[in-house]
């Protein structure tokens, strides 16, 4: 994009392309990247959470990169195609219940994860068990964490395409090529 910007004038924009928007969509893009690198690194941690953690959390979560992954997509199109997408807005909305439902499923954990450790009558014992278990407890909260980051960065990907879909004056999806 930094030499397109010394391309002769052409098409319908002579020198007024936007490069620079598309500048910043790439570099909301690789935020998003980074996040997503993180990601694939956490997963494949050493240490790992209980089953019932993750069945907990296993269904949501993968809403969540779901619903993501959609919006990623849509992007890609929109931007390949120059056409602007009916859909998004509501994609982008679904996303963002999805973060919903994993904030809710992470607040129901809690109780959820102490009764698997049951009473014990022995406080030191259960000071201990419950320390075990915050630190198998973090690779899962990293993911999870990070999940809901990477859908903030979506966002932000898609606030850059919309800014970059008027300056480029991208067609509406039901227009013909």
């Amino acid at each position: 994009a930094n030499l397109a910007a010394w391309e002769p004038a052409h098409g319908p924009f002579g020198f007024r392309h936007p490069w620079s928007q598309y500048l910043k969509v790439g570099a909301a893009m690789r935020s998003c990247a980074y996040c997503i690198e993180a990601l694939h690194c956490s997963s494949h941690s050493e240490i790992q959470a209980s089953e019932l953690m993750k069945r907990h959390l296993s269904e949501v979560c993968m809403k969540l990169s779901s619903k993501s992954a959609q919006v990623l997509k849509e992007l890609s199109v929109c931007i390949e195609n120059m056409r602007s997408s009916e859909s998004l807005s509501h994609m982008v909305k679904e996303m963002k219940e999805a973060v919903e439902e994993v904030k809710t499923a992470m607040k129901s954990l809690p109780t959820t994860y102490n009764n698997e450790l049951g009473l014990q009558k022995d406080d030191d014992s259960m000071m201990m068990k419950k320390r075990q278990s915050f630190m198998e407890s973090l690779p899962l909260m990293t993911v999870v964490s990070l999940l809901m980051e990477i859908s903030v960065k979506v966002e932000g990907v898609e606030e850059e395409v919309q800014k970059l879909s008027g300056l480029a004056e991208f067609k509406p999806s039901g227009d013909k090529f």
